[in-house]
Formats: C-alpha cells, sequence, structure tokens
C-alpha cells in the first residue's frame, strides 16, 4: 500500500508539524509514504489512498483542504471545530459567499444571517467569539473517505454532526523521553504552562491561582511558555515567581517540561483538541492540571488533575497547584504517568493503528466481501447455516458486527468501486435500455417538428446550411447540428433514422453526470447516485425515440442548473461566463430558453 501524506512539517512552528515528524518515521517502517510537499494540491496518482491531517490554521491547512477537495482520502481531525480555518479559505480568499454557504449549511438561515453581519462588520468574528457554536466542519468530513480522531469525545463529535462514514479513534502518539536533560531552573516547586497562548488557555485564572500559592511558597515558580496569539496579550506585570519566553524549539521545549513538577495546561472551551504539550509531559513523566473538559477530562485521574470551568475553577485550580507542590504526590502521579503514556499512546503502537486504518479505507470493504463470500460458499457445501457464524468471525476481526454472510441467496455487499464507474455503468445501462424501447418506434410521428429537425439536419449535412429545402430555417442550431452526424456519414435513410436515435440516447442519458454533480452539493454520494438514476428514469425519456430538440436540451439544461448553483456560491468571473454560455447554448437549441436568462438575472436575489 502506498500513502500519500499531507501534512505541514518542521519549520513550520505548527503542533501538527511537530506530531507528523514524530509519527512518520514509524509509519515508513510499515508502509510507502510519500510526503506530498507542503502546497501542492494535485493528487498523488500511483498512491492507494490519501492521508490529510487538518486543523484550525488556514496558514498551516487550507492548501490540505484544497488537496482534499480533489481527491477524497482519509482525513486526521486535530480539531473538530475548524471555523478559523474555514474563514481563511473563504473570507480569506475574498470568497464571502462560499463563507455565507458554510454557515448557512451549519446553521440554516439564522447562520447565513450571521454570517452576514461578519462580513459587514456589524458582529464580532465567529472564530473569535463563537467557533464552538459553529465548527465549520461539515464540508470537510462529506469529503472524507474516513476521518481518524484521538478522543472519544471528538468521536462522539463527529456523529453527532451526521457523519455516517469509517471513524476511527487513534491516541495521539507519545515523544521519546528518554534522552531529555531537564533544563536548570532555580526554585520549588516548578509548575509550567506550554503552547500558545490564547484566551482559551485560562492564563489570567492561572496566574491569580499561581499567585496565591507564591504567597505561601515563595520558592515556588511558573514557567510560561509560547507565543501569544494574535490578538492576545497579557495586560499588566507578571506575578513574582513568574518566569516568561516566547516561542522555544523542541529540544528547549522538552528540558524546560522536564525541570517541572508538574504542567498545567487548561482548555476552556475546547476546539475538541489533543493536546501535544500534554503528550509530552505525560511522556516526560509528569503529572497534570488540566480543564474536565473534552479530551483532557478522558485521562485517568492517575495521571491528572481536573479543573471544573466555570465560577468554581480558580479555587480549585489553586487547591490542585497546593496539592501537587508536595514532591510525593507528584512523583506518584508523575510514575502513573509514565506508566500510562507508554501503555496507551507508544509510537509502534499507534504506527500500527494508523496502517490498519488505512488499509481498511483503502480495500477494507472489498477484502471484507471476499472474506465472507469465500466462507458463505465453505459453509452452503458443509450445510452450516452461514448466520451462524458471524458472531464468529466478528470477534475474529473477518467481518463487521453488523455484517452476516450469506450463502444461498447470493446476496452480497457492493464491490467498493469509484463512483465513476459506476456512472458509467448507469450510462451504459439507460443507453441500452432506452435504444430497445425507441426502436419499437418505426417513424416519426410527432408533426411536423420531427420532420423540421431532420430536413435541417440532412441540409447541415449536405451543403453547411440550416435550411428546409433551401428556404432558411430558424428552429434552432444545436439539435439540427448533432443530427448531421448520421447524415453525413450514411446513405440510406433507414440507417440514417436509426443512428439518429442512438445520437439521442447517448445525449439524453449523459443528464446523469450534472445531476450527480448538482445532488452531491446537499447529499452524499449513494443518494446521488439514486437522483442520476431517477433522472434517465423518467417518463419523458421516451423523446429518445423522437427527432425532437429535448434530446439535447434536457442534458444541457441539468448542466445550467449545476452551473448556476457553482457559480451563486463562488461568483468568480470564470463561473459567471460559463453559466453565460450555457444560456446561449440553450437558446441556440430551443428559442424559449430566453425564459432561463431573467431566471439566472434573478438568482442572486
Amino acid at each position: 500500500m502506498k500513502v500519500a501524506y499531507f501534512s505541514p512539517l518542521p519549520p513550520s512552528t505548527s503542533g501538527i508539524a511537530d506530531y507528523s515528524a514524530l509519527l512518520l518515521p514509524a509509519l515508513e517502517r510499515l508502509v510507502e509514504v510519500e510526503v506530498v510537499r507542503p502546497g501542492r494540491t494535485r493528487p498523488v496518482a500511483d498512491a492507494d489512498i490519501a492521508l490529510y491531517h487538518i486543523g484550525n490554521d488556514p496558514d498551516a491547512h487550507a492548501w490540505i483542504v484544497d488537496a482534499l477537495r480533489r481527491r477524497s482520502g482519509v482525513v486526521v481531525l486535530h480539531d473538530f471545530v475548524v471555523h478559523h480555518l474555514m474563514a481563511g479559505l473563504t473570507i480569506g480568499r475574498n470568497d464571502g459567499h462560499a463563507y455565507l454557504s458554510a454557515m448557512e449549511r451549519e446553521s440554516g438561515a439564522a447562520g447565513r444571517m450571521l454570517g452576514w453581519g461578519v462580513l459587514e462588520g456589524r458582529v464580532p468574528p465567529l472564530w473569535e467569539v463563537r467557533p464552538a457554536d459553529f465548527p465549520l466542519v461539515g464540508e470537510i468530513l462529506d469529503r472524507s473517505a474516513g476521518v481518524i480522531v484521538h478522543s472519544r469525545y471528538v468521536e462522539a463529535q463527529v456523529r453527532e454532526h451526521g457523519y455516517d462514514g469509517p471513524l476511527w479513534v487513534i491516541p495521539h502518539p507519545a515523544w521519546p523521553a528518554e534522552s531529555v536533560e531537564s533544563a536548570q531552573v532555580a526554585g520549588a516547586p516548578i509548575f509550567g504552562s506550554f503552547g500558545h497562548l490564547n484566551e482559551n488557555k485560562r492564563i489570567p485564572q492561572l496566574l491569580r491561582a499561581f499567585a496565591e500559592l507564591h504567597a505561601t511558597r515563595p520558592e515556588a515558580r511558573l514557567l510560561l511558555v509560547g507565543s501569544e496569539a494574535p490578538g492576545f496579550t497579557l495586560r499588566g506585570a507578571l506575578p513574582d515567581g513568574v518566569i516568561r519566553e516566547r516561542y522555544v524549539e523542541e529540544e528547549r521545549l522538552m528540558a524546560l517540561m522536564a525541570a517541572c513538577d508538574a504542567v498545567v495546561l487548561l482548555r476552556a472551551p475546547t476546539m475538541g483538541e489533543t493536546s501535544g504539550s500534554a503528550i509530552r509531559t505525560l511522556s516526560l513523566g509528569k503529572p497534570l492540571i488540566v480543564s474536565d473538559l473534552g479530551w483532557f477530562a478522558e485521562l485517568p485521574d492517575a495521571v491528572a488533575i481536573k479543573v471544573p470551568a466555570g465560577d468554581a475553577e480558580e479555587p480549585a485550580l489553586a487547591a490542585a497547584l497546593a496539592r501537587l507542590a508536595d514532591p510525593a504526590t507528584a512523583a506518584r502521579m508523575g510514575a502513573a504517568a509514565g506508566e500510562y503514556v507508554r501503555r496507551e499512546h507508544g509510537l509502534d503502537r499507534v504506527a500500527e493503528l494508523y496502517v490498519s486504518a488505512l488499509e481498511q479505507a483503502a480495500g477494507g470493504a472489498a477484502v471484507e466481501a471476499s472474506v465472507l463470500r469465500d466462507v458463505a460458499a465453505a459453509a452452503a457445501d458443509t450445510g452450516v447455516d452461514p448466520v451462524l457464524l458471524a458472531p464468529d468471525l466478528s470477534e475474529l476481526g473477518l467481518a463487521s458486527a453488523a455484517t452476516v454472510p450469506v450463502s444461498d441467496t447470493g446476496t452480497r455487499r457492493l464491490p467498493a468501486w469509484p463512483m465513476w464507474t459506476w456512472l458509467g455503468m448507469l450510462y451504459a445501462i439507460a443507453v441500452v435500455v432506452l435504444l430497445a424501447l425507441a426502436q419499437r418506434i418505426h417513424s416519426p410521428w410527432i408533426m411536423v417538428d420531427e420532420l423540421v429537425y431532420s430536413d435541417t439536419a440532412r441540409s447541415v449535412a449536405d451543403n453547411g446550411e440550416f435550411a428546409i429545402r433551401g428556404v432558411h430555417a430558424g428552429y434552432g442550431y444545436v439539435y439540427p447540428l448533432l443530427l448531421s452526424i448520421p447524415y453525413a456519414l450514411l446513405t440510406h435513410m433507414t440507417d440514417v433514422y436509426a443512428w439518429a436515435r442512438v445520437v439521442n440516447a447517448l445525449l439524453m442519458c449523459s443528464v446523469v453526470l450534472p445531476v450527480y454533480l448538482l445532488a452531491r452539493r446537499v447529499v452524499r454520494p449513494g443518494a446521488a447516485f439514486a437522483a442520476a438514476a431517477l433522472a434517465v428514469a423518467i417518463p419523458p425519456m421516451v423523446y429518445v425515440g423522437t427527432l425532437m430538440t429535448e434530446n439535447v436540451f434536457y442534458p444541457l439544461f441539468a448542466w445550467l442548473a449545476f452551473a448556476l448553483v457553482v457559480a451563486l456560491e463562488r461568483p468568480t468571473a470564470r463561473n459567471q461566463i460559463v453559466v453565460l454560455a450555457l444560456c446561449v447554448l440553450l437558446f441556440l437549441t430551443r428559442a424559449q430558453a430566453i425564459a432561463l436568462v431573467a431566471a439566472v438575472l434573478t438568482a442572486p436575489l
């Protein structure tokens, strides 16, 4: 298996860059990995599966979302709330309409109105003041062939958001800590807070709680390490005992963490992230003080003291600092932390879980279906009911619990073929069925329309003029031009008439593609495929057996509908030109299409 790996990498200061730098060597020992150059969005042609690491920073991850839009793959969702990322992908690219569409998808008309308020400056940026209320993760989930998360908390959030695809919970890998040398920091006890400083990290509350401890323990120190996020500043003088360092490199970061007796990592509200700093702390055998929210709430009590958010936060935080100021308590919890992280977050274990998930995404459905077919056939040969084998197969990991092998009915799971294969099959079947029905019509019968179009087509084939018996005809140009192909290639009228209906079937049934693409704007692939099938199952498909403009007008109209939706979402010059070109093409097919011009012009309203 070959994996195309999309992620920020060092020297990017993103925590996910450090994550990938840790994971990649272990992953490359198990599978072939092509690390994609940052900024490249073109798919890796010979990769079996693509892996996309997505966080909430548009500077680090916008290009990865662009790549995901071009090819579906497995998404590692490092943050459930990606409002800041989506704002960068839309507003940051002067595409306010796309931001409004994302807000409307998230919260309906009310969300779109709030989005308008943000664009007009009447509402503060929602990614700063209310990000958790509008995660804007819908597009990413919809384009994913599978999702990897780091906690049960985010797993529940993803499912509640309506995602029903493959989902794996894989722990954050732990950094090796055996060779880390502790930095020299005077004082005891020593606490640390690490990472980008922002409102969610509860820094003012931490400083007040530490000041209370320092009043009784003058030798206590607090390391405050990390750059300040845009818009966040530490107001006033820092309390006595606080040591401030801005962004530091990995080696210095680990050395400072090793110098601490405990590390404080608060998040309220949480964006669904799993803290790399927390994993580093545990790998160093140091206890934690965390907020009782999200992934942090899943940590065992033996390794972390959990502080409730709200009115009781500061007293609880001060009590936690006082508790871990006791060397015996800190040592006992630190030993438990080291054991926990080795057991649950070992790098080799995490890499194996990644490979298992990627294998399932790349071909698990086909493998499982093959296993089930073989088991069902063997069971049938020996007279065993295959249904009775389902629990054992599930326990052995050979089939999902919900899948039951059958033998006598011949029922099988659909092969995991690309959707374009299914659409191609649908198109071919529709052409064959409609042609078979069309051949039952032996002569034109819609008078005089069919004679008009056939005579015009013959004139185009003979002398390149749109005329009926030498007189200029104004009955449309597109359909007679296409119909002129069999007239130009064949001599006998019987053959011309038969092949004209072949042209009709090829044109009319092509409607499956624009209908599928249009349906995919709002529903998942299976439902979109059903919409495409219904598009060639309607009674007016009988026009395939006639020489009428409906055969080309129908698919062109579907393309216009799709192009108009795209232009309304992103009204770029190119998208608007495509819509206008289709309007012209439809008018040249049937003059009644002039009504569509009015529809297009009023659609933005």
